[in-house]
C-alpha cells in the first residue's frame, strides 16, 4: 500500500511539474506570438493594426485592445488613455464623422458585418481608413482590423482634383476658344465667299459695262453714220433744187414738184430734229407730260385719215407699194373723254405707224385700242412688214438702234423713234412691248393709264394737233 501510495505520488509530482512545464511553455509560445504580432504590427510600413471590443452585456467599448506603438505618434493620444477613456477617443474625431462612425459600429456588430469607414481625426484633420471584421468571444465582440493613414492619399485626391477641375476648365475654354475660331472660320469663309461673289459680280457688272460702252460707242458710230446720212439727204435735195428753181425756162408745174420737194426735206429735217431734242430731254430727265381732256377716239380717227392720205402719197411715188391702213375701233369706249396728254400719244403711235409703214411693202397695217383693265388702255399697231428676229427684240428699244446697220441697209432712220416712244410710254406711266418674227410682222403694244375725263373738251383741246 505504502509502495503504491508512493508511486501515486511521484506520478502526481510528475504530472505538476508536467503542468507548470506546459504554462511556462505556452505562456512563453503566446509571449513570442504576441511580442511577433507587436513587431509586425510595429513594422507595417503603411498602416497599423489594431483591435478594439465591445461588452454586449454592459455596451461597453474599450479601445484600443490592442494597438500598434505608432498610434501614439499617429493621433496624439496613448493607447493607455484610449483604453481608459475612450471618450478621448471619440471627441478627437470629426464633429461631421462621429454620427457615421457610431452607426457602422452598432450596424457591424448587429450583423456581424465588416466595418469600413473613413474618418478625420485629431487636431490637422488626419485622414484615416478603417477596416475590421468582427468575432464573438463570450460577451465580447472583437474587431481585428488595420487603420491606414490617408491623408496625403486625401491631398493627392484634393489636388487632382483641382487639377482635374482646372484641366475641366482649360478645356471648357478650350472648347469656346475653338468655337468662337470655328464661328471666326465660318465667318471669314462667309466673308472669302461674299467678297468672292462680289469681285464674281462686279467683273461681271464690269464685262457687262464694257459691253455696253463698246456697243454705245458702236450705235453711236453708226447713228453719226444715220444722222449724217439723214440730214444730208434732205439738204443735199434741198440745195439742187434751190438750184433749179433759178433757171427760166422750167415750167410752173415742175417748179410746185420742186417746192414739194423741199417741203418734203424740211419737214424732214424738222422731225429730225424734234427727234434729237426729244431724245436730249428724256436722257437729262426735262421730258414732262402735260394730261388734259381730250376724245380718244377723234384722236385715232384723225391719225387714220392722215396715214391714209400719207399711204397713198407714198403709193403714187412708189407703185410696188400696196398697203391697206385699218383703225380696228370694234373695241373703242362710248365714253371715249379721258384725261390724256395728246400730243405725246400722237408722237408714239405716229413712230409705231410710220416704222410699219417703212418696214411694209405689201399687207396690211392695223391699229386700235382696247380697255386691258378697269383702269388702263392698251394700243396696238399692228403690220405685215420683214418682222424683227427674237434676239433682237431687247436691243430694238435700244436708243440708235436699228432693224438694219451698215451703210448698205435697205431702210434708213435715225434709231430714236422706238426708244423715245418707250420712254414717253414709260413717262405716261404704262408699258410698250412687241411681238415679232422674221418674216412674220411686228405687234406693237403698249398701255396708259385710263383715267376718264367729266366734262367735255373745247374745240382748242379736241382740233387736230398733228406732229410728224
Amino acid at each position: 500500500m505504502n509502495a503504491d501510495r508512493q508511486k501515486i505520488a511521484q506520478l502526481e509530482a510528475e504530472v505538476s511539474r508536467l503542468q507548470t512545464e506546459l504554462c511556462k511553455d505556452t505562456e512563453r509560445k503566446l509571449i513570442d506570438a504576441e511580442n511577433r504580432l507587436q513587431t509586425i504590427a510595429d513594422n507595417l510600413p503603411t498602416g497599423q493594426l489594431y483591435q478594439y471590443m465591445y461588452n454586449t452585456r454592459t455596451g461597453e467599448m474599450c479601445m484600443p485592445y490592442f494597438g500598434s506603438n505608432k498610434w501614439e505618434d499617429k493621433l496624439g493620444i496613448s493607447m493607455d488613455e484610449a483604453s481608459r477613456d475612450i471618450t478621448k477617443v471619440l471627441s478627437m474625431y470629426h464633429p461631421d464623422d462621429l454620427p457615421l462612425f457610431i452607426k457602422k459600429v452598432e450596424h457591424s456588430a448587429k450583423n456581424m458585418t465588416i466595418f469600413e469607414m473613413e474618418i478625420r481625426f485629431g487636431p490637422n484633420q488626419t485622414h484615416l481608413h478603417l477596416i475590421s471584421k468582427p468575432r464573438k468571444v463570450g460577451e465580447y465582440i472583437i474587431w481585428d482590423g488595420i487603420m491606414t493613414d490617408i491623408t496625403e492619399k486625401k491631398l493627392m485626391e484634393k489636388e487632382l482634383a483641382r487639377s482635374n477641375a482646372e484641366l475641366q476648365t482649360a478645356i471648357e475654354e478650350l472648347k469656346a476658344t475653338n468655337e468662337r475660331l470655328n464661328a471666326a472660320n465660318d465667318k471669314l469663309n462667309r466673308y472669302r465667299s461674299k467678297l468672292e461673289q462680289m469681285v464674281e459680280e462686279r467683273t461681271e457688272e464690269l464685262f457687262i459695262a464694257k459691253e455696253k460702252a463698246e456697243e454705245s460707242d458702236r450705235l453711236k458710230s453708226a447713228f453719226l453714220a444715220n444722222i449724217s446720212h439723214e440730214i444730208l439727204t434732205p439738204i443735199n435735195g434741198i440745195v439742187g433744187i434751190i438750184q433749179f428753181l433759178d433757171v427760166d425756162y422750167i415750167t410752173p408745174e415742175a417748179r410746185r414738184d420742186f417746192i414739194n420737194v423741199v417741203n418734203l426735206s424740211t419737214s424732214h429735217l424738222i422731225e429730225l430734229l424734234k427727234n434729237l431734242i426729244d431724245a436730249s430731254k428724256l436722257e437729262a430727265q426735262q421730258m414732262t407730260v402735260n394730261p388734259d381732256t381730250h376724245d380718244i377716239n377723234r384722236i385715232m380717227y384723225e391719225l387714220r385719215d392722215f396715214f391714209q392720205a400719207l399711204i397713198l402719197t407714198k403709193q403714187s411715188d412708189n407703185q410696188n407699194k400696196e398697203l391697206t391702213l385699218i383703225l380696228d375701233d370694234n373695241h373703242f369706249i362710248e365714253n371715249s373723254l379721258i384725261s390724256v396728254d395728246a400730243i405725246r400719244l400722237r408722237q408714239i403711235l405716229n413712230n409705231l405707224i410710220q416704222n410699219s409703214i417703212k418696214f411694209t411693202e405689201k399687207g396690211k397695217i392695223i391699229f386700235g385700242y382696247r380697255l386691258a383693265a378697269p383702269d388702263v388702255l392698251e394700243f396696238s399697231v399692228k403690220d405685215d412688214g420683214i418682222g424683227i428676229d427674237p434676239s433682237q427684240h431687247d436691243k430694238i428699244f435700244a436708243r440708235f438702234n436699228q432693224v438694219q446697220q451698215g451703210n448698205d441697209r435697205q431702210y434708213y432712220g435715225t434709231g430714236l423713234g422706238l426708244s423715245i416712244s418707250r420712254k414717253l410710254v414709260k413717262l405716261m406711266g404704262g408699258e410698250m412691248w412687241l411681238n415679232s418674227s422674221l418674216g412674220e410682222g411686228t405687234a406693237f403694244f403698249f398701255t396708259i393709264p385710263f383715267i376718264p375725263a367729266n366734262s367735255p373738251p373745247s374745240y382748242e383741246e379736241i382740233k387736230p394737233k398733228i406732229s410728224v
